[in-house]
């Protein structure tokens, strides 16, 4: 059966640390993966990686979207999922919906902060990221939390019993080092707290 991904960043943007200091957690944006080398990743965010003020749907460059600074440590924790083939074509349809209509969908802000205050706000036509993740499973009927998208954080997702965490750390050290973890099968990585040494296996 097929797998898709969930990942959970720190981009450390000016927004994304206000969104940390209001939650506490340290990773605060949720993107989608179709693939574990993370080449087709997509979520609500910055239209353009230097324009704060333009945000909607999009499809993540992982160098430049989500890692900022080639030099910055970007922690990161990447989950998988196992969907039956049904759940699976369900959710490809939902996110091909997105991906024909991009141009309609804008940011859910006032969502977001709506969630504070456990006010579920939704909008057709308008999503926060981790809402976003959580409508694809839904839609493919594989909710991943018991809350309704609109309501649903980062820090939701991570406890998913649906989702496997397959790697923690250093999102550089991921992407640069996918070669030798596909090969290997495995990865051992060491990242500074409070993200620890962990072994995992990907397939």
């Amino acid at each position: 059966m097929p797998h898709v991904y969930v990942i959970l960043t720190d981009t450390g943007t000016l927004f994304s640390r206000s969104i940390r200091c209001w939650t506490g957690k340290p990773l605060n944006h949720a993107s989608l993966a179709l693939d574990p080398d993370l080449d087709e990743v997509y979520s609500f965010g910055r239209l353009h990686p230097n324009n704060p003020l333009r945000a909607g749907f999009v499809r993540e460059q992982v160098w430049g979207s989500l890692i900022r600074e080639a030099s910055r440590y970007t922690p990161c924790a990447i989950y998988r999922c196992r969907l039956g083939r049904t759940s699976y074509a369900k959710l490809l349809s939902e996110l091909d919906r997105f991906r024909r209509e991009s141009s309609r969908y804008g940011y859910n802000l006032a969502g977001l902060f709506a969630v504070a205050a456990g006010v579920e706000w939704c909008r057709p036509d308008k999503f926060f990221c981790s809402q976003f993740v959580a409508h694809l499973f839904a839609s493919a009927g594989a909710p991943l939390t018991r809350k309704p998208p609109a309501l649903t954080q980062p820090c939701d997702l991570e406890s998913s019993p649906r989702l496997e965490l397959v790697y923690r750390g250093d999102l550089r050290e991921y992407c640069t080092h996918w070669s030798r973890i596909a090969a290997s099968g495995s990865v051992v990585h060491t990242a500074p707290l409070p993200f620890a040494v962990r072994a995992t296996k990907l397939s």
